[in-house]
Formats: structure tokens, C-alpha cells, sequence
């Protein structure tokens, strides 16, 4: 079993990142999963002193009560894939154009029993959807996270959603924008595959109603989520409701929400887009955490550096999805606990290092401009 073993070398200087924003975590589970789990949520939670977490699939109140005894604010997830049947997903699902039940293209490899979308025109989503989130409700969560809130929009750049009740309400929403050359009788998912059109393109020009009915899958999201919302918050005035707004994105979706927890890559670590996203988010009040994809450990450093200039809440590097790995799961990052509990409690540190690494990477130094004598060693050692 290897670890890092982390040695400081100089006394430091107190600067905690508590002072202002708080420290979060994103335990996407609550970990251990299993006896041969190696990671502990509750560990990072007392190494970081953490105050927060984030973006948690969790529904087991168990699990819920030990953050409670700590104290800790957190929300809770949800997702399209919600099952409806045990651990699957069956029922008021989103449907292409030949009858297959919507996968987001990059979880098709991930082998999940969960795996297919909700349509948001589907009453049984609808309701399913709605009560699921009063359970996180009732859970004590400040807030309920919806990941992958784009739904059906997203899915129509695989083609859109085809089910009955897609349809039905696509023939009324051209009957109301004025087409008279179509009657309640129009059903567009035979018309296309009378003309020969197996998959829908969104960005054909050659298809008819093809803005049309991408206009109305996006329209659709929006009244789900609006009637959602004020479910939620008929239910509880309390709670807060985030989605993951893509680079720190608010567009006609995504501004439903009270604020975001944004998943950015690392071409967005610059002063200039942080001070663009500080701005907006004042003018539209709304709460922004950010994430970075990415697992190096530079990066990373960098990344919480800014957060901390700009007093935006990071969500620390552990418990992270940066892509797909090779086994075709989802793939994480971990950056090791006691590295980042002594940068949360001494950042300062941390401004003008470099990363020096040998070539077969078996040792990593952090070696600081102002104190060019003292290192940071990080050693890959076995037991």
C-alpha cells in the first residue's frame, strides 16, 4: 500500500481559508462504500475542518445523523436518473426517435443500473421527481442540488425525446405558435420517419420544425423546473436550490436556481474570468462553488489560491470526476488529505512554489521562491 508521506520543513505562518468562505468538500458518496474502501468522508472532514459539503448522493439517515452531530451544512443530489423501479430506471423516461431510452453520451460506458434520463413531460417523472427531492427535504439538507439539470435540452443533441407525451405536447405547441397546416392529429415522430429521418439532427436546417422543436424541449426543462422549484419551496422556504452550471454559466435554465456549484477546466484559472464571474454573480445574486476538473496537483493548488483571492467557496480537490478511466468508470481525484489540511491552514505559503518532479514522478517538490532553501517534500514510499 503506498501513501504520501508530507514533510514540512520552516515554521509557518496562520492564514486560514476558514476566516471568510468556509471549507467544502464534495463527498459525491459517503465514504467508506465498503469494508475494502480506503477513503473516509468523515476523516477529511475533521483533517479540513470542514464546514461544509457539498453535491452528497446520500439518502440514508444513518449517515445523515453523523453530519448533524458534527454540525455540518450540506446538500443533497439529484439527477435525471432517479429510479423508479428498486435500483432501475423504467418508467417516464426520455425516448428517441426509435424507441431507446436516453443515455448521456459520456456515461454509456459506465455500466449503471440507473443509467436512462427522465423526460420532464412525463407526469410520472414529474411526481416521482417532486417527491424524491422532499426526501432530501426532510433530511435537513440547506440545499438540494440538481445535477445534470439540463435534462431533455441536453438530450436533443443525441436526438431528443419521442415519447407519447413529448409528441402530444409538441403538435398543441405548434398548433399555438400559428401553424395552421397541421391539426391536433400531427404526430411528429411518424412524420420524420415518413420522410426517411431515423435520428433527429438539432442542427439540420433541412428538417422541418427543427427549431421548433428544440425551442420546446428547452421550454419544456423550464416549466418542469419552475413547477419543481415551486413545489420545493412551497414545501420549505428554507432550502436553497443549485444546480452544476457548467464554467459558471446562467442561461435560461440554470438562472432558475438560487445559486451553482460550477465544474470549471483549467483554462478558466485566471484572474480575469474569476473577476467576470464575481461580477455576474453579484448582479444576479446568486451563490457560486466552484470545482475544478483537473487532477494536478499544481493546478489544483493554483485553483484554491484564486478561489481564496476572490472569496469564492472552493470545493477542495477530493471526491472530484475528471473523465472516464480506462476500466470504463467514472474516473476521481483524490488529492491527499494532509496536503490539503496544511494549504487550508496556511495558503500563504503556497503563493510563488514551483512543482519539481522526478522523471519516474517517485518524488514531487514543492519548492518556494521567497524561501528557496525550505521544501515541501512529497515521497511516494511503500510500507
Amino acid at each position: 500500500m503506498k501513501h504520501l508521506i508530507f514533510t514540512v520543513c520552516f515554521v509557518i505562518l496562520h492564514h486560514s481559508f476558514a476566516q471568510k468562505v468556509g471549507i467544502s468538500v464534495s463527498s459525491r458518496f459517503f465514504h467508506p462504500l465498503s469494508k475494502n474502501d480506503p477513503l473516509s468522508t468523515l476523516d477529511i472532514i475533521e483533517k479540513l475542518n470542514v464546514t461544509q459539503i457539498d453535491w452528497l448522493y446520500c439518502s440514508e439517515s444513518s449517515k445523515i445523523k453523523l453530519l448533524k452531530e458534527r454540525n455540518i451544512k450540506f446538500s443533497l443530489a439529484i439527477n435525471p436518473q432517479i429510479p423508479d423501479s428498486g435500483e432501475y430506471t423504467a418508467k417516464g423516461r426520455i425516448i428517441g426517435l426509435n424507441g431507446e431510452k436516453y443515455i448521456a453520451p459520456w456515461m454509456k460506458v459506465w455500466n449503471q443500473k440507473n443509467p436512462n434520463w427522465g423526460c420532464v413531460n412525463s407526469p410520472f417523472f414529474n411526481d416521482l421527481f417532486i417527491r424524491k427531492s422532499k426526501e432530501l427535504v426532510d433530511l435537513g439538507a440547506y440545499a438540494i442540488l440538481v445535477d445534470d439539470s439540463r435534462f431533455n435540452e441536453q438530450s436533443v443533441e443525441s436526438g431528443g425525446c419521442f415519447c407519447e407525451y413529448c409528441v402530444n405536447k409538441f403538435t398543441r405547441y405548434l398548433i399555438d405558435l400559428g401553424h395552421t397546416e397541421i391539426n391536433d392529429k400531427f404526430n411528429y415522430k411518424e412524420y420524420l420517419k415518413s420522410q426517411g429521418i431515423m435520428k433527429f439532427k438539432y442542427r439540420d436546417n433541412t428538417i422541418l420544425y427543427r427549431q421548433e422543436f428544440c425551442d420546446f424541449q428547452r421550454k419544456s426543462v423550464i416549466n418542469f423546473l419552475n413547477n419543481w422549484k415551486y413545489s420545493i419551496k412551497t414545501y420549505s422556504q428554507k432550502v436553497d436550490l443549485l444546480t452544476n452550471n457548467y464554467r459558471g454559466k446562467w442561461d435560461s435554465i440554470y438562472s432558475i436556481f438560487d445559486g451553482g456549484i460550477c465544474e470549471i477546466v483549467t483554462d478558466s484559472l485566471t484572474d480575469s474570468y474569476f473577476q467576470r464571474i464575481v461580477k455576474i454573480n453579484n448582479e444576479l445574486k446568486k451563490s457560486q462553488s466552484f470545482t475544478l476538473v483537473s487532477n494536478d496537483i499544481g493546478l489544483n493548488l493554483q485553483f484554491l489560491l484564486l478561489c481564496k483571492k476572490y472569496s469564492i467557496t472552493a470545493i477542495a480537490p477530493w471526491d472530484v470526476f475528471i473523465g472516464t478511466g480506462k476500466d470504463n468508470k467514472p474516473l476521481r481525484y483524490y488529492l491527499d488529505v494532509d496536503i490539503l489540511a496544511a494549504l487550508y491552514k496556511n495558503y500563504s505559503l503556497f503563493k510563488g512554489y514551483k512543482i519539481i518532479k522526478n522523471k519516474d514522478n517517485s518524488l514531487l517538490t514543492l519548492q518556494f521562491k521567497k524561501i528557496s532553501n525550505k521544501k515541501y517534500i512529497l515521497r511516494n514510499k511503500a510500507d
